[in-house]
């Protein structure tokens, strides 16, 4: 009869640590005067490797974080546009064109009846500009200077500078969720590598002693001492050679696991990688109670502050939307400067293109869009996307919630199982303890030495695998709760 020990579980140690990032629903716009920084900030040594040093070195190689701070950039640089709208501006405009030559007669009063105007002396009649026919060209130019200083716009700048403050909050959450996304494979990673190291010094610790109940049936076999048979040592043969198997599977997961280290923080291969602690230890925290964690989880999850923030942008563009029924007003200055070297200003009235100009002024303006079709669709899409946002929120929270409740039972559940299986992990030492001092009298069988063994090993690693999976639950519960995981795991 054979008796095999707890397989160990796929998740001891699957994990090459894999960088992803998932694109935001967020508005438009966004800001702050500075970047969330990672809270850790635990130096990476590969070869005295810890978890907050883990944890530091996947969220500085974080790729998604290059993305997200990339598009944090290009929403401030929307609200940067937004606030200038306020400020004044400026345009100018010119143009240099060729000139016909023209140039104005002069009139004097005619001499033969003192009353009538006619031609002047000395003139040509076909310099006229009025007339068609062309004689010389010359070069126009013309600049035109226009500042506008807005004076009231019904709330237009405000609230664009609302929504594009509200994109930033939503980017800046962004960064720090893209910063923190691989931090439960990374808490994996590591718990996983200090199971494997716990999980091989078990497996040696059962070896020796199979190993030495081996050599005691050997002994009493030669001597045919009559208390084992040959079928015990079979017995114990194929039990050792499943221990040898089980530390290569050890084994070859502790090198995946290592690999994933490799990658994601970019460690040298000839470098070595070993735990500055392989002792595996329960989290010592204690567990919030459900209401805390989700009042916890309502204020930081951050997934809900993009989602809040996306409802504020809407908000104000429903308003900037409303505001752009209503008119503009401003204060307007303009220059104008124009020199036409082959032209004279022409002084009728009716025919008045002037060449030669040099004027400012200032007024007060008003540009009012009258197109009341398109005003009012956009009003209603501005409406239709806060509405979504809305809904976007309240889901969002409703799946929030539901993940921490799924995660809190997990942890309790794993909580109550990790007492168990030490209780259980005790019983069968002390099973094996007491079988083995009845070794030397000849009063144990060999399938109650195998028996003890087994269960002590069995024990063992089930207990290692359940301080694993308490770790892990709590890891996902405090990841749920919307907690950053550098500020609790060191």
């Amino acid at each position: 009869m054979s008796h095999r020990a707890a397989p160990l579980l796929p998740l001891l140690v699957t994990c090459v640590v894999t960088l992803t990032h998932s694109t935001p629903l967020i508005a438009e716009g966004k800001e702050s005067t500075q970047e969330p920084l990672e809270s850790t900030s635990e130096p990476f040594k590969p070869n005295a490797l810890t978890l907050g040093g883990l944890l530091s070195c996947v969220r500085s190689h974080n790729p998604a974080s290059e993305v997200a701070r990339a598009e944090l950039r290009a929403a401030r640089a929307k609200l940067s546009f937004a606030t200038a709208s306020a400020l004044p501006s400026m345009k100018v405009s010119g143009l240099l064109a060729p000139l016909p030559a023209r140039r104005l007669l002069d009139y004097c009063v005619s001499t033969e009846d003192n009353r009538s105007v006619v031609v002047c002396p000395n003139q040509k009649i076909a310099d006229d500009q009025r007339l068609d026919q062309i004689d010389g060209m010359g070069v126009l130019g013309r600049v035109t200077l226009t500042v506008t200083q807005p004076l009231y716009t019904f709330g237009k700048i405000t609230h664009g500078k609302a929504a594009a403050r509200a994109g930033v909050e939503a980017y800046e959450a962004s960064l720090e969720r893209a910063a923190q996304s691989a931090d439960l494979l990374a808490v994996e990673t590591f718990y996983g590598l200090q199971l494997g190291a716990q999980v091989k010094k078990v497996l040696r610790k059962a070896t020796r002693n199979f190993n030495k109940f081996k050599k005691r049936v050997e002994k009493d076999l030669k001597v045919e001492g009559g208390k084992y048979t040959s079928n015990d040592l079979r017995r114990l043969v194929i039990q050792e050679a499943e221990l040898k198997a089980r530390g290569f599977e050890v084994d070859a997961l502790i090198r995946q696991a290592e690999q994933g280290v490799r990658l994601s923080c970019e460690v040298d291969a000839e470098a070595k990688i070993s735990l500055e602690s392989g002792r595996l230890k329960a989290l010592d925290h204690p567990l919030e109670t459900q209401e805390a964690l989700w009042e916890h989880a309502r204020a930081h999850r951050l997934d809900l502050k993009m989602a809040q923030a996306q409802v504020l942008a809407r908000q104000a563009l429903l308003s900037k939307a409303t505001a752009d029924m209503l008119p503009d007003l401003g204060l307007v200055g303009a220059l104008t400067y124009s020199k036409g070297t082959s032209a004279e200003d022409n002084p009728d009235p009716f025919a008045n293109d002037p060449f030669n100009v040099f004027g400012y002024g200032v007024y007060l303006g008003l540009n009012w869009s009258l197109g009341a079709a398109e005003l009012m669709s956009s009003r209603e899409e501005a409406h239709a996307a806060l509405d979504k946002a809305l809904a976007q929120l309240k889901g969002a929270e409703q799946l929030a919630h539901l993940a921490l409740i799924e995660t809190y039972e997990q942890a309790k559940r794993r909580q109550a199982e990790l007492a168990t299986r030490k209780a259980a992990m005790r019983a069968a030492k002390q099973w094996m303890t007491s079988t083995f001092m009845n070794v030397s009298t000849g009063l144990v069988k060999s399938d109650d030495a195998v028996r003890s063994l087994s269960a002590d090993l069995k024990a063992s690693i089930e207990y290692d695998q359940a301080m694993y999976e308490y770790n892990l639950a709590l890891t996902r519960l405090w990841r749920a709760a919307g907690v950053d995981l550098s500020t609790r795991l060191r």
